[in-house]
Formats: structure tokens, C-alpha cells, sequence
């Protein structure tokens, strides 16, 4: 069984380093796609999709996930990105929240939005 990969023009620019780390993405968030902002829950250490409106520390840019996820069923196993260049256009937040929401916070932590030439 053969696997096709497909790309999806996530990662932007020529930063050698992509560091990865796995993590527990908080349930009953539906599907998650790949290239999903995420923020950390305080409380909980886990992941859920960053959104500013939130108060529960989710609302502060932890890291990019790797993987399309499905978290209808309960917590989810996966991992971010916790550096990198990414496209800006194909990086998706959470409620009214663009890159320009979160790129200063997000540039102190190695992760940097960029956008891309087609």
C-alpha cells in the first residue's frame, strides 16, 4: 500500500530548523486541520485553537499543528510546530484571529509568518 503525499504549501522559506513536539489537543473541537494555529490551556496543558478572545491561555500562540486531527470524540494525540516559517495565507486561527493577530508574539518563539510567491 502506497501513500501520496500531497503539498500544501505550509511551510514557507528556507529555515532549516522545524522543531516538533508532540502534544494532547483538548477534545470536542470537531476536525482539525493541518497548519491550525494552537494555544496552551493553563490549567490543562492542552492544546486548543488559538483564539484571542480566549482567557484560559489558549489565547497566546503556542505552536502550529503538524497533522489533520479529529477531536469530536474526546483529547487527540498530535504534534506542533514549535518553529518554523509558515505561509500566512494557509495558517488558520481561531474566531476573527489572522496572522497579524499573533505575529509579534509568534516571532518570540521562532515561529514566523511569511507569504509565499505562487
Amino acid at each position: 500500500m502506497s501513500e501520496i503525499l500531497t503539498y500544501d504549501n505550509l511551510l514557507a522559506g528556507d529555515l532549516d530548523i522545524v522543531t516538533e513536539e508532540p502534544v494532547i489537543v483538548a477534545g470536542g473541537q470537531g476536525v482539525i486541520a493541518r497548519g491550525t494555529a494552537l494555544g496552551k490551556i493553563t490549567a490543562s496543558g492542552k492544546m486548543m485553537i488559538l483564539n484571542s478572545n480566549n482567557h484560559d491561555g489558549s489565547q497566546t500562540i503556542y505552536g502550529i499543528l503538524g497533522a489533520n486531527i479529529d477531536t469530536t470524540l474526546g483529547d487527540t494525540d498530535s504534534f506542533v510546530y514549535l518553529t518554523g516559517e509558515f505561509n500566512q495565507a494557509n495558517v488558520i486561527f481561531g474566531g476573527n484571529d489572522n496572522y497579524l493577530t499573533h505575529k509579534s508574539t509568534a516571532r518570540t518563539l521562532g515561529i514566523f509568518f511569511k507569504p509565499i510567491q505562487p
